[in-house]
């Protein structure tokens, strides 16, 4: 298997390579990408590649004027919401595992 990589394409500073940092980025077991003390710098578009093939992308807008944690009915359906992007995040990593085998 490849290597997975997510980039970070930001407006002000182009794309760069993300790295795994406990402070900052963390990845899952499943090569997913979690943010963590997310700023206005996180705004833009995040991809995840594995070698030349796009596995996802995703843009992501924060605005820190009016950034504020969401109620707990609002945090469990952007959590359910994010649970089923990943579900399909998997299975499209377990259809290109297939082929490439």
């Amino acid at each position: 298997m490849g290597l997975i990589q997510w980039t970070h394409l930001s407006h002000e500073k182009g794309p760069r390579s993300i790295k795994p940092h406990r402070d900052k980025y963390l990845l899952t077991s499943d090569h997913g990408l979690v943010i963590m003390a997310v700023t206005g710098r996180d705004t833009g578009q995040y991809e995840c590649k594995l070698g030349d093939d796009t596995l996802c992308n995703y843009n992501v807008t924060v605005d820190s004027k009016t950034c504020n944690a969401p109620s707990e009915n609002d945090y469990k359906k952007i959590y359910s919401d994010w649970c089923q992007e990943f579900e399909k995040y998997k299975l499209a990593m377990k259809a290109w595992q297939s082929k490439q085998a």
